[in-house]
């Protein structure tokens, strides 16, 4: 079998438990990471058959460490910018059509990442400026200089803007309501009639190994379900909820 010379340490998430995007790229796996992907897929297909893994490599990261020169440098980069990186193993210098085709990622994806790796001067380029032509050859920068033996290029590439990070609140905050609604009428349809206290109590204990749920977000999912007649309040008792079959 193939012998694996590098860690590596995968997290298997829940589709349905995480909003998490899916690949925004098609990806030429590096031969490095594609031996240890394929012995985790055949140990994981054993343990979880008819389970298929769909592998984000856009939220993906890995460390490198520069061999080629006077000083060790080791530094933490996207699986994209790895896919650039490990390709100067087999060449010193590629055009940028060659990286392109090889890595086998989108347009907007691969000069996004080539510039990350510019801007941090780990390659440099043929022509002036800052702007990547496509006549443009690659090369890896054999002067780079850093104070710091180890840094990570990850923080600027994975930064997301406010915009992103409120509309990554809003689909957790939608899935959350939607788990809670459920949990309510599950209670409710074995319990029938509950008081308040009671109902919020067993809500929270159905949550928790999921995620604290907030007893307003709960509130709210009551007065919904009440709305959508799923529920209904008892005619003698203002704080006890009945089911409606």
């Amino acid at each position: 079998s193939d012998k694996i010379n590098l860690d590596f340490n995968i997290l298997v998430l829940t589709a349905g438990c995480w909003p998490l995007q899916s690949q925004i790229s098609s990806f030429n796996v590096p031969e490095e990471l594609e031996i240890c992907m394929k012995k985790f897929s055949t140990f994981y297909n054993v343990l979880h058959n008819g389970r298929k893994l769909n592998w984000l490599h856009h939220l993906s990261k890995g460390d490198i460490k520069m061999l080629y020169l006077k000083k060790k440098y080791e530094f933490q980069a996207t699986n994209y910018q790895m896919g650039i990186l490990l390709l100067f193993n087999n060449a010193e210098i590629f055009s940028v059509q060659e990286l392109l085709t090889a890595t086998g990622i989108t347009s907007t994806e691969f000069y996004r990442n080539l510039q990350f790796l510019l801007d941090f001067k780990l390659l440099k380029k043929s022509s002036e400026g800052r702007e990547v032509k496509e006549s443009d050859d690659i090369s890896l920068n054999m002067s780079f200089s850093s104070k710091r033996i180890r840094f990570k290029i990850t923080t600027v590439a994975h930064a997301e803007t406010s915009q992103q990070n409120a509309e990554t609140r809003k689909v957790i905050e939608e899935d959350r309501k939607l788990y809670l609604q459920a949990a309510i009428v599950r209670i409710m349809k074995s319990r029938r009639v509950l008081n308040h206290n009671n109902l919020i109590r067993e809500v929270i204990d159905q949550a928790k190994s999921r995620f604290q749920p907030n007893v307003q977000m709960i509130k709210k999912c009551i007065e919904h379900l009440i709305e959508k007649e799923y529920l209904q309040r008892h005619s003698d008792q203002n704080d006890t909820y009945a089911y409606v079959a």
